[in-house]
Order: structure tokens, then C-alpha cells, then sequence
């Protein structure tokens, strides 16, 4: 049976959708929101707890690849914000905020094959480190959204987790997972970053 909803739900629902905030273009738009601020700090933990880089020397003859923030909100279906956190999402069905999300890519765009693909270098980004550590570079140790290899890096660390799950690879079709039970057989599909387990 379908539902119905009053004029004054639609109408309040839809002027909360026009006064809907924008998502900051850049960081200095960001930096000015105590949200984007805490969003951009979660990030840059969670960055650090993974240990994806190491503060190094720039060695001679690399050059350090940009960073840039990337950042995204979502809400609940009532349009209310229900929690800022630092990852990249899409937004649901109707376009309302649920999170304040910020995301540190790397501008890997400007990587060379042959040049920066074994050893990639990101220019340092906190204040804190700059005034410590002037010249220092962070040495990536794993895969940072927006490098070439990071599609690859996470279907590698993903097909690992699968195998360490007794799933097993279709031979014919490489984003086909199987795991057999006792009365059952689970697929899984892998759809980019999402599973479909059927």
C-alpha cells in the first residue's frame, strides 16, 4: 500500500532542501567551519592510525605530487545532520545531508609511469609539522585516493580479505567470489568498491 504524505511535509522537507548548505569548494572555504575542521581532522587520523605515510627527506630527483581536500555532506531523511565524519559517501536518493565528510586525494593526475609510481611523495600538510619539519615531504607507504594505483591497491587488499574468508575467485569472471557451506553456496560480487552478496 502507498503512503501519503501532507502538503506541509513536502513543504517543510523541501525548504529544508533549499536551505541546504554547500559542501566548501576548497580548503580556506572549509577552514572556516568548525564541522569541516573536525571532518578534516578525523581524516588526517584515520590517515595516520592506517600508517599510509611516513614523514621523509624528498630524495633527489622526485618531485612531490599535490594533495587536496574533497569534501561532501549528507543527512538523514528527515533532512537533519546526524553525524560529521571524515569519509567520502554518495548522497541518498532525495539529496539530503546526512554527514560532513572531507577526503584527502592525492593529485595523481601528475604522475609519470616509470617515474612516480614506486616512491610517491606528498607535500607535508599540517601547520604543526611544517613548523617542526621544514623540507619534509610524506612518503607514501600505501595507496592515497585519487594515486593511479589505488583502484588496484584496494582490490588487492579486498580480494586478500576475501581469500583469508575461504571465499574463492570465479575463474571466468574476476569479480565473482564463491564460498561454499555446508547446505549453501554465498556469492559475492564486487561492483567498484561495493559487494553484492547473493
Amino acid at each position: 500500500m502507498r503512503g501519503y504524505r501532507t502538503l506541509t511535509d513536502i513543504y517543510e522537507n523541501t525548504e529544508e532542501l533549499l536551505l541546504a548548505e554547500d559542501e566548501p569548494k576548497n580548503y580556506k572555504e572549509a577552514s572556516n567551519d568548525q564541522k569541516w575542521i573536525e571532518a578534516m581532522k578525523d581524516e588526517l587520523d584515520s590517515i595516520n592510525r592506517k600508517n599510509t605515510w611516513r614523514l621523509t627527506s624528498l630524495p633527489p630527483g622526485h618531485k612531490a605530487i599535490g594533495l587536496k581536500w574533497v569534501f561532501k555532506t549528507k543527512k538523514d531523511a528527515d533532512g537533519k545532520i546526524i553525524k560529521h565524519k571524515a569519509r567520502l559517501t554518495k548522497k541518498d536518493a532525495a539529496g539530503k545531508i546526512i554527514k560532513h565528510k572531507a577526503r584527502l586525494v592525492a593529485k595523481g593526475y601528475i604522475q609519470e609511469h616509470g617515474i612516480d609510481f614506486e616512491e610517491i611523495f606528498a607535500p607535508v600538510a599540517s601547520m604543526e609539522t611544517i613548523r617542526k619539519d621544514n623540507g619534509k615531504v610524506y612518503g607514501l607507504i600505501k595507496a592515497l585516493y585519487g594515486l593511479r594505483q589505488a583502484p588496484r591497491a584496494w582490490n588487492i587488499k579486498l580480494d586478500n580479505t576475501l581469500k583469508s574468508l575461504e571465499f574463492k575467485k570465479c575463474a571466468l569472471e574476476q569479480a565473482i567470489y564463491t564460498r561454499t557451506g555446508k547446505d549453501s553456496i554465498l556469492l559475492a560480487g564486487v561492483y567498484v568498491e561495493d559487494l553484492i552478496i547473493t
